[in-house]
């Protein structure tokens, strides 16, 4: 016994779990993305330190690897030794049956984990590593012994246990070992959940250029001869070698560390994979084969990719990200009516999924099937955001697209369009079927939900929203060039004129509301106008739309009435409309100003328009170049 401790190594520190392992995970999160990253990551250290154990001959209980995976509830299931120099390249981890700490009955733990260890750099195994980091340079790391007796076990483990959660997970070479049998397990039908950690790209790192002008040069000339010898190669009929680039893949959830690392060491090291202070940015990027949509369907050409890191507490992030959940509708509505099909086609999810929310729910119209709105849950798992910044973010966002100018919809669209014009949207199916989902989800999850909306969307969100003041529930609102319906005064070049149409507008309108509903309220009848006051929704305006641009004057003309002293007739007539005033005077027929605000953020597009079309376009809410006055304004 003494001789044997003689000649057994000291252990480093990252060998040891209860000095560098992830001791706080106490209890794990299986639904937390940081959390099954540096379980993950552990298991892999944990073949890392079972290959060291072997070489330096500790044996339990002076062995270090066990507490690797114990100490989040595995076992040791099965050991991968390689046929050429025996050391142990991976290893199989089965979960134990339940307890307290560790729940392994969630649906997103895995029953068994696959995990494969890297490069060790000693003269045990480094020989033999190295040979394989050769071959999986010339992408020929499948033809080897080692990964072929990976292949294998995996192989036989899910076909033995087909309806088990299984992961794959892997560092460095053992990542390539990883990804290789995640193709062919995917190719087989399998649907692998996999984590690889610093995956070895084969190709110059172009990434390591300072330069960023330099960098996207030398990528676009790549991507032109690649494709210009792809098309002469392939389409040559030559016989040629099959040699596939075993490190490319279509789809990724990519985590970038966004903490500094002193040395190549540490870049590349897998400790830094459990850190409790990591910082990363999750980022999702799936491959769109066949996709033939305009560039305004597409989230990569015309959407806000620039978001890399979301700053909920941003309000040019909010806008943006409201901005293009809507445009989420749009474009689910335009993948129906095209027949686009499955996620590899559909142009809608990177919309909602590039700022970490999934789809929860479609709001489809009665009368013609389409698509008018959906409801979104944000997924707090893909998020990189710091807790704090969370806390801003809504769990549910339900958002109501505008009028599509094609065949299959824009008639039931502009019959909407022509009841909204009469203050009678209220009434319709559509908006009954969107109003039914909006209250369930409020009293469902709470206040913590935005409403958003463009055009004919955004009318439908604004009566949403005042219906739900009424009921003592404030919710975040953002309105995309919503309709003011009434003449458009703000179109008229003269500024005398205008104040001299809207000065006279307000004096009519207070005389006919005094005319016809009197001075005094009816007992026990509360002002709707008034009750709304504590709700200041988000209104986004374009000068240059006709549509929306009244909401300018609308809040402007309080202002100055109030300053040259009309004050009491302007907040009279702010509440009212003419055509609500005397449609009240016919019966059956009265109704509320449903585009009336007392409260709002006001945010007015100073960017110039070329046309109708781009002042009301939906695009304009998420120019990187936006360039904005933003007023509050509120009823007293």
């Amino acid at each position: 016994m003494e001789k044997q401790r003689k000649k057994e190594k000291p252990a480093s520190s990252r060998q040891i779990f209860c000095l560098s392992g992830p001791l706080h995970l106490t209890s794990v999160d299986w639904d937390n993305f940081h959390d099954r990253r540096s379980v993950a990551a552990s298991l892999v250290q944990g073949v890392y330190i079972l290959e060291r154990d072997r070489q330096e001959n500790r044996k339990d209980p002076l062995a270090h690897a066990p507490a690797w995976w114990e100490f989040f509830n595995f076992q040791l299931f099965h050991i991968l030794v390689d046929d050429v120099d025996n050391s142990i390249f991976g290893a199989i981890f089965q979960s134990k049956p339940c307890n307290f700490t560790y729940n392994h009955s969630s649906q997103s733990s895995p029953h068994y984990v696959i995990a494969f260890r890297g490069t060790i750099n000693t003269s045990n195994t480094r020989s033999r590593d190295l040979k394989l980091d050769f071959l999986c340079v010339c992408n020929r790391l499948h033809e080897s012994s080692r990964f072929q007796q990976a292949m294998q076990a995996a192989e036989s483990l899910f076909s033995v246990y087909r309806n088990s959660s299984i992961w794959l997970t892997g560092h460095s070479l053992g990542s390539a070992i990883s990804l290789l049998i995640g193709k062919n397990m995917t190719k087989m039908g399998y649907n692998v959940e996999a984590y690889l950690f610093n995956p070895p790209f084969l190709s110059a790192p172009v990434e390591g250029i300072k330069s960023e002008r330099l960098k996207h040069g030398i990528r676009f000339t790549s991507s032109v001869v690649k494709a210009g010898l792809a098309f002469a190669v392939k389409g040559s009929g030559l016989q040629r070698s099959e040699s596939e680039p075993l490190h490319l893949i279509p789809s990724a959830h990519l985590t970038i560390n966004l903490r500094h690392s002193p040395d190549f060491k540490h870049a590349h090291g897998i400790h830094q994979w459990w850190d409790n202070g990591f910082i990363g940015l999750s980022e999702l990027h799936e491959y769109r084969p066949f996709v033939m949509a305009s560039g305004r369907a597409n989230f990569s050409l015309s959407g806000p990719s620039q978001l890399k890191a979301i700053d909920w507490l941003n309000e040019h992030h909010r806008r943006s990200i409201a901005a293009s959940l809507v445009q989420g509708v749009y474009v689910l509505e335009r993948d129906r009516q095209k027949n686009r099909e499955g996620h590899q086609v559909c142009c809608a999810p990177p919309w909602w999924e590039s700022f970490h929310f999934r789809l929860s729910h479609r709001l489809i119209d009665d009368v013609d099937g389409s698509i008018f709105g959906a409801i979104y849950e944000f997924d707090i798992n893909t998020s990189s955001a710091h807790h704090s910044q969370l806390q801003n973010a809504p769990n549910y966002v339900i958002a109501f697209r505008g009028t599509l100018n094609t065949p299959p919809s824009i008639s039931r669209d502009l019959k909407l369009d022509l009841l909204c014009a009469c203050n009678r949207l209220h009434g319709s199916s559509r908006f009954k079927l969107a109003m039914k989902f909006v209250n369930d989800t409020v009293e469902r999850i709470g206040p913590n939900i935005w409403l958003t909306g463009h055009s004919l969307g955004s009318a439908m969100a604004l009566i949403a929203g005042k219906e739900l003041t009424m009921k003592g529930y404030l919710i975040e609102t953002y309105l995309f060039n919503p309709p003011f319906l009434s003449t458009p005064v703000e179109i008229v070049k003269y500024p005398v004129l205008k104040t001299g149409i809207r000065f006279t507008s307000s004096v009519v309108k207070a005389a006919l509301t005094l005319a016809i509903k009197g001075r005094n309220p009816k007992p026990g009848k509360q002002d709707p106008f008034t009750a709304l006051c504590s709700w200041t929704p988000h209104l986004f305006v374009n000068p240059n739309d006709v549509l929306c641009s009244e909401y300018k004057g609308y809040f402007e003309h309080r202002k100055k009435m109030e300053e040259i002293g009309a004050g009491k007739i302007e907040r009279i007539s702010t509440k009212n409309s003419v055509v609500c005033l005397l449609s009240s005077l016919v019966p059956n027929m009265s109704c509320e100003p449903l585009h009336l605000l007392p409260s709002a953020y006001l945010t007015i597009n100073l960017r110039p328009c070329s046309d109708f079309r781009t002042a009301h376009g939906i695009e304009q809410w998420w120019d990187p170049k936006f360039n904005a006055k933003v007023e509050l304004h509120q009823f007293k």
